[in-house]
C-alpha cells in the first residue's frame, strides 16, 4: 500500500475514530467511575471483615472465659452440695446429742436429788434422833460415800 492510500483510510478511520472516541470517552468514563465504586466498596468491606474478624476473636475469647467460670462455679457446687451433705450429717449428730442430753437432765435431776438425800440423813452435822452409835455408823459411812458423790457430780 502507498503512503497516499495509508494516510487516506487513516484519514478516513482517524475521523470515524474521533467520533467514536467521542461516544467511548463517557463510556469509559462511567467504568472508571463504577471501578473506582467498586474498589471503594471492595475497601469498605474488606475493612467490615476485619472489624467482624476482630469482633469475632473478641467474643471467641470471652466464650472460653465464660467455660471457665462455668467450669469454677461448677466444682464449687459440688463442693457446696458435699458441704451441705456434710454438715446435715452433723446437724443430725447433734440433734440425737442434743434428745440425749435432753434425757440425762432428767437423770441428772434424779442424781441431784439423791445426792441431796444422802446429805440430808448420813451427814454428820444433821441432827437426827438416834443414840451415839448410830451417829457414828452415818458419819463413817458419809465420809467413805460422799467422795465418791462428787467425783461422780465433777464428771457430769
Amino acid at each position: 500500500m502507498s503512503f497516499y492510500n495509508y494516510s487516506t483510510v487513516n484519514s478516513y478511520s482517524s475521523e470515524g475514530a474521533k467520533s467514536s472516541a467521542k461516544a467511548l470517552y463517557p463510556a469509559v468514563g462511567e467504568l472508571v467511575h463504577e471501578r473506582n465504586v467498586l474498589l471503594k466498596a471492595l475497601a469498605d468491606a474488606s475493612e467490615h471483615c476485619a472489624r467482624l474478624r476482630k469482633e469475632r476473636d473478641r467474643l471467641k475469647a470471652q466464650l472460653a472465659e465464660l467455660e471457665e467460670t462455668v467450669a469454677t462455679l461448677r466444682s464449687k457446687g459440688k463442693r457446696v452440695v458435699e458441704d451441705r451433705d456434710r454438715l446435715a450429717e452433723v446437724a443430725r449428730h447433734r440433734e440425737g446429742e442434743i434428745a440425749r442430753l435432753a434425757n440425762s437432765t432428767g437423770d441428772r435431776d434424779k442424781f441431784r436429788q439423791v445426792k441431796a438425800l444422802i446429805g440430808k440423813r448420813l451427814h454428820p452435822d444433821n441432827d437426827q434422833t438416834g443414840g451415839q452409835i448410830e451417829k457414828i455408823a452415818r458419819a463413817v459411812i458419809f465420809k467413805e460415800i460422799w467422795p465418791e458423790i462428787v467425783k461422780i457430780d465433777r464428771q457430769e
